[in-house]
């Protein structure tokens, strides 16, 4: 049983990750971290090994940075170093998110620490022999937060531990904004790191149906980077469509903000995803979305709801008949840019946050 007092003002919190990426999970973990800090004396923030596109912390006295610059999963020297971390800030309470920090945290917490391990959809290439791993490594594990119940129900069948499994989003930033219909300029939207599982290809196909076959007016703006941008780019050309696309690559969360308040639809069409925040922020900011059936935030854009929420089958010409659908100026009304934005409201940071660290019993 996991005991988390409600006063934590003269708590330490440790925070475990294993190395912070542009996109949604390092968002996650900012506004978490905003949170915390309002909550706890200090925040110890340790990264198994920093990249490029490294965490920006809120400025605070009370955050502190360890990196413990490891470039392979087992490091003796890092675990020691981890040890001496977990040792001198006398935290009882450890969050670990990612396969690597939750197995670390594991063999290094001590016996009074409590760990919650924050499951994403990094089980995607996890192999049987590192699901054994995580099998009996959770045994030392107090809490374990599933991001969506897709997740959820992977993880009770690998580890079997379902008396401490629990079903927690990450959080969205829930930011004060005025809407106003004719602030939305923008058709089609899409955001994401420029990977298979995003599936951008599938995007650019359906957006070349819509224009073909409804629409030559129509824009769609794309933000993210990856390995398969300039391929993207390259399959634009060849659809003749690249003149109707606007290509960002990576821009800061307040550019990101700045779109999605203007764009009407964002478009989402991975092939796979834990929890796909970015369709929950879209709605947060009154885009109406059109999305593959792919886990994570369906069960909150049901197609029944009739609020321009599409979730759709892998298809160019589905895709594209719902992106059609979500223009209709029924789904644009003041009262119904409310009623999206209403669907996100359980997933703002303060919520969450507290969610994770709260009793379990």
């Amino acid at each position: 049983m996991l005991f988390v007092s409600k006063e934590y003002k003269n708590e330490n919190l440790i925070m475990m990750i294993d190395g912070f990426r542009h996109g949604g999970i390092q968002q996650a973990y900012i506004s978490l971290i905003e949170e915390y800090v309002k909550k706890f004396a200090e925040i110890n923030v340790i990264i198994a090994s920093k990249t490029k596109e490294d965490l920006n912390l809120p400025p605070s006295n009370k955050i502190s940075v360890y990196d413990l610059g490891s470039a392979k999963f087992i490091d003796l020297k890092a675990l020691f170093k981890l040890h001496q971390i977990f040792k001198k800030t006398k935290s009882k309470i450890i969050i670990s998110n990612m396969y690597r920090s939750q197995i670390w945290g594991s063999v290094v917490k001590r016996k009074k620490q409590k760990l919650i391990w924050v499951e994403q959809n990094t089980y995607i290439n996890r192999t049987p022999m590192q699901w054994l791993l995580m099998r009996i490594l959770a045994t030392r594990v107090d809490k374990i937060i599933c991001i969506s119940d897709d997740v959820k129900l992977i993880t009770n069948k690998q580890i079997g531990r379902p008396d401490i499994t629990v079903t927690i989003p990450n959080p969205i930033n829930k930011q004060t904004f005025n809407l106003q219909l004719k602030e939305k300029k923008i058709d089609f939207i899409f955001i994401a790191r420029m990977v298979w599982q995003k599936n951008p290809e599938l995007m650019l196909e359906s957006f070349s149906y819509f224009l073909k076959n409804y629409s030559k007016n129509s824009k769609l703006h794309i933000i993210g980077g990856g390995e398969l941008l300039s391929g993207i780019q390259s399959l634009a050309k060849k659809l003749e469509i690249f003149n109707d696309c606007i290509f960002y690559d990576w821009i800061d969360n307040e550019q990101v903000h700045k779109i999605l308040m203007t764009s009407k639809t964002l478009v989402s069409t991975s092939i796979i995803e834990g929890m796909a925040m970015v369709r929950l922020e879209a709605i947060n900011y009154g885009c109406c979305v059109v999305t593959t059936n792919t886990g994570g935030a369906q069960e909150f854009l049901r197609p029944e709801l009739n609020l321009g929420t599409f979730v759709v089958e892998p298809n160019v010409e589905k895709i594209a008949t719902s992106m059609l659908d979500s223009l209709d100026s029924k789904y644009w009304t003041n009262s119904m840019l409310t009623k999206r934005i209403e669907l996100a409201k359980d997933f703002d940071a303060k919520t969450v946050s507290e969610k994770i660290i709260e009793p379990f019993y």
